[in-house]
Formats: C-alpha cells, structure tokens, sequence
C-alpha cells in the first residue's frame, strides 16, 4: 500500500513537474515574440517622434564649404563640402533654402545646379541633427556677371600718326572693370583698384597694330583693335 501511494506521488509530482515547464515555455515564447518586439517598437516610435530619453543639445559639425570663386558668368553652380555624418544638409542661397541633402558615412555632400540670381550672392549651408541641432557654415559670397565689360581707349587714339622720335614708345592709357585683366597683344597692363590701366608700347616704323583684350573678374570677355604709324 505504501509503494502505490509512493508511486502515485511521484506520477503527482512529475506531471506538476511537466505543467510548470510547458506553462514557463509559453510565456518565455509570448516574451520573445510579441512582448520584446513590441517594447523595441515603443522604442524607436518615441525616439524618432523626438521624445528623447536624453535630450540631445549638442550641434552638429560645423559644416566646411569648397572654395568658390569670387565671381562667375554662369547662371548655375554647384560645390561640395564635409560636415556631421548622416546629417541633413541645407542650400541657404540668399537667405532662403534653396536645396536639401544628406551627408554621408563620411560626412561628405554635394549641391548640384542652383541657380544664381543677377549681382552678388550670399551662400552658406545649415547641418541638421536627428535633434534639430543646427549649426551653419561660414558665408561666402560670389558675383553672378554675365555682361561684357566696358572698355574706353584714352590714349593714344586710332589712326593716329607719331613722328618724333621721343614719342617711339607710345604710352598706353585706359579704363575698365576693376578687378579685370588688361592684356596689350599678349602682355599683362598694369591696372589699379578703380580699373585705370596703363603701360607703354614700342612703335616699329609704319603702322602698328595693339590689340587689347580684357578679362573681367566673372570671365566675360572684350576685344578692340587700334592702328597707330610711326613715321620718323
């Protein structure tokens, strides 16, 4: 009698034993499957609604620009630069957002074909964190001129006719954009901050062809032609 009782304890306890572990299973299983999941779900919704466990107040890379040119004749531009990686980037031309990109792994990112407006242009770029942390790059400003440059002759004339000796080497004078090169068939005129140029010029006996071209800050382009005889 007391081996049976024995035994149907230990059945008892064995079959307790099986329940307590099937029902342990069961929940590690609804644990892993859908209590896990969901609490990394929670998560990452608060964390990109911007609810931070810890608010971030630190501001990105200072973002560092290309060099650009001091002017230009082209409508359109485009530069590069490096800043906070994975970072928004933003185009502010002129005060506006004119373009939006992302920096990569490396931090790198690039602005394609914006379009310039007539005169000067203020150019700089914003970097934008996952916190709305925003830091701006240093300004830069770049001429859009797409107008040929004045150029006036003031000495010596066209057509004219030197005959003393003493006149041989003829003195150039001139005006025109400040900031542009002057050249006299090939050779670099001296030019001063309000665009006054001046050099000189061998005449050879009979006539003398100077020609002049002038190349403005943006690349625009001018060319005259003057005849001066010498006749000793």
């Amino acid at each position: 009698m007391t081996g049976r009782m024995q035994n149907y304890q230990q059945k008892k306890a064995m079959q307790q034993s099986l329940i307590l572990l099937m029902i342990t299973l069961v929940l590690l299983a609804v644990f892993l499957l859908l209590i896990m999941p969901l609490t990394i779900r929670i998560y990452d919704s608060i964390k990109k609604g911007g609810i931070l466990l810890e608010e971030d107040t630190i501001p990105p890379q200072v973002p560092a620009l290309s060099s650009l040119v001091e002017a230009t004749n082209s409508a359109q531009l485009s530069l590069s630069g490096y800043g906070e990686p994975q970072s928004t980037m933003r185009l502010m031309l002129n005060g506006a957002i004119t373009q939006e990109s992302e920096a990569d792994l490396d931090g790198n990112f690039s602005f394609i074909d914006f379009v310039l407006s007539d005169g000067e242009n203020t150019i700089s770029v914003v970097s934008l964190d996952e916190a709305e942390n925003a830091t701006e790059s240093k300004k830069q400003t770049i001429l859009f001129d797409n107008q040929i440059p004045t150029l006036e002759i003031t000495m010596p004339t066209d057509g004219s006719v030197v005959t003393k000796r003493k006149e041989q080497l003829a003195q150039i004078k001139g005006v025109t954009e400040p900031k542009s090169r002057v050249l006299l068939n090939d050779k670099l005129l001296f030019i001063d901050s309000h665009g006054n140029f001046s050099g000189s010029f061998q005449l050879n006996e009979g006539e003398n062809v100077m020609r002049f071209h002038v190349i403005d800050l943006a690349g625009n382009q001018i060319e005259q032609e003057l005849r001066v005889s010498y006749q000793p």
